[in-house]
């Protein structure tokens, strides 16, 4: 009664903490110590301390893994004392803390076997990059790596796509096995769909596409099996649907964190059509200009559309306005521009645009037909007159 059991274990089961560090480190103690075995004065030294009586018969590795064993230990004899307590007893409440508190430890120690593990694998990876690349990250977690083909614009390509918690990673693997690093893509502004993005050019295998689209690059995915692309698309759905769930709760507070994924949960994974970048098509899949058909070749240069992502020739390609609502500087089919030069999608016209002169919708659409015929690069200059000088090629 003056000591009981539930307070002796409590004032005790503080310590157990310490054993965070050894658990962190077992496995490499494990590797030097049968790296040490092989040295026939330390082979000898273990076997005449295992014959020691203080020893009980048990070898060095059964010594060393002994406070690993120990807390899971504790945690059923606290469990069975609790069982064969009666509620009515002082010590029922006492022995509960006990076993809060030694869970708690238990956690702790898990939790830091599991860091561990997953900055090891980060290192690993990091370690095959020939350029210098820094993977560890707060929070960040390894989910899995593929090697697949990325459809560039000269054909498809094999690179090494990693999927990590909070970023997708691509990289070249190099003819010496390291690995070249050439984008990552933050998961948060990431969305992957299913089949390609071009499915009317698509003439064989189209179950094995699916792209990836963000506002920094956008592109066709070309994988070895359905297995593999199901599997990978669900790991980065999961993925993405954690993140989302971390920043809301450190933004909004765990409360009402389920209330908010639940009524943006419809729309989480949607990036509308002008938030991302255009998926460019690959020169074998477009022989011909997309609006035009006219075969491309040696004199018929090939564009690519910065707003659509299609194949165009020379007299196909325009030059956006400057005061169009756009970032698109250059390279622009005319169906892209017709489509970008309504009112909805104009900043409001300056004094001496020439824009000024074509502001309806019906005009918009004779305007760019007449100067798509006659190969006219649209280029304003504001003069303060009000005047508009157009050049013609």
């Amino acid at each position: 009664k003056a000591n009981p059991l539930g307070t002796i274990l409590t004032n005790h089961f503080h310590f157990f903490r310490i054993y965070i560090p050894f658990v962190n480190h077992y496995e490499k103690m494990m590797q030097m110590l049968n790296h040490q075995m092989e040295n026939p004065a330390f082979l000898q030294f273990v076997t005449n301390a295992r014959l020691n009586p203080l020893s009980r018969g048990l070898s060095l590795d059964s010594l060393l893994i002994t406070p690993i064993q120990r807390l899971p230990r504790y945690k059923l004899l606290v469990e069975q004392l609790i069982k064969y307590t009666p509620e009515d007893d002082p010590e029922h409440n006492q022995l509960k803390g006990a076993l809060d508190l030694i869970s708690s430890v238990v956690v702790q120690v898990n939790r830091a076997v599991q860091e561990r593990e997953r900055n090891e694998k980060l290192l690993e990876i990091q370690e095959q990059f020939s350029d210098g690349i820094e993977l560890l990250k707060p929070d960040r977690k390894f989910i899995r790596r593929d090697s697949m083909q990325k459809v560039c614009r000269k054909g498809p390509k094999r690179f090494e796509f990693i999927l990590f918690s909070d970023a997708i990673m691509y990289a070249y693997k190099q003819s010496n096995g390291h690995l070249k690093h050439h984008r990552t893509l933050p998961l948060k502004t990431v969305e992957v769909r299913e089949g390609s993005s071009r499915p009317n050019l698509i003439k064989e295998a189209a179950e094995l596409y699916f792209h990836i689209l963000s506002k920094e690059k956008s592109f066709d995915v070309l994988v070895d099996s359905v297995l593999q692309k199901n599997s990978w698309i669900k790991d980065f759905h999961m993925a993405k649907y954690e993140t989302e769930n971390i920043d809301h709760r450190r933004q909004s507070g765990f409360a009402d964190s389920h209330i908010q994924l639940t009524s943006r949960s419809s729309n989480a994974c949607v990036i509308g059509e002008e938030e991302h970048a255009p998926v460019y098509v690959s020169d074998n899949l477009a022989p011909t200009c997309s609006t035009c058909q006219v075969k491309f070749g040696v004199v018929k240069r090939r564009y690519r559309c910065q707003k659509c992502g299609a194949a165009i020739c020379n007299l196909c390609c325009c030059k956006p306005p400057a005061n169009m609502d756009s970032e698109i500087k250059d390279h622009i089919c005319t169906s892209c521009l017709m489509i970008s030069m309504t009112p909805r999608g104009l900043r409001t016209p300056r004094s001496g645009s020439i824009l000024n002169s074509v502001i309806g919708s019906n005009r918009i659409q004779n305007y760019i037909a007449e100067e798509s015929s006659s190969t006219t690069t649209i280029l304003s200059t504001p003069r303060s007159t009000g005047t508009t000088t157009t050049t013609t090629t």
